[in-house]
């Protein structure tokens, strides 16, 4: 079990004793060791929306794979097809995730 709960801290030097769940019921039993805090550091971290939401600024870059694989651009059932009114599956991700 560990003291300290969310939000706490502890201070330099500090000791917190090891206690095993399971021997913490046996006669005579104190602990398994202890841990001695000599320095603790309490830092946030932030989620990606809230860099964004900050003001951070990022590039977009994509890059499309165009490996024969996936078809070629002139067959309809292809990813990479360059034909028709609607624009291929790569071109709608990449106007999805841009816009």
């Amino acid at each position: 079990e560990w003291p300290l709960r969310p939000g706490e801290q502890a201070n330099a030097g500090k000791t917190f004793p090891l206690v095993h769940p399971k021997k913490k019921s046996k006669r005579g039993y104190r602990h398994s060791g202890e841990i001695v805090v000599e320095t603790l550091t309490v830092a946030r971290e932030y989620s990606f929306l809230e860099y964004i939401q900050g003001g951070c600024e990022l590039n977009f870059v994509v890059g499309i794979d165009f490996t024969g694989s996936n078809g070629d651009p002139r067959d309809p059932s292809s990813l990479h097809y360059l034909g028709g009114t609607t624009p291929n599956q790569y071109t709608q991700a990449i106007t999805a995730v841009g816009n």
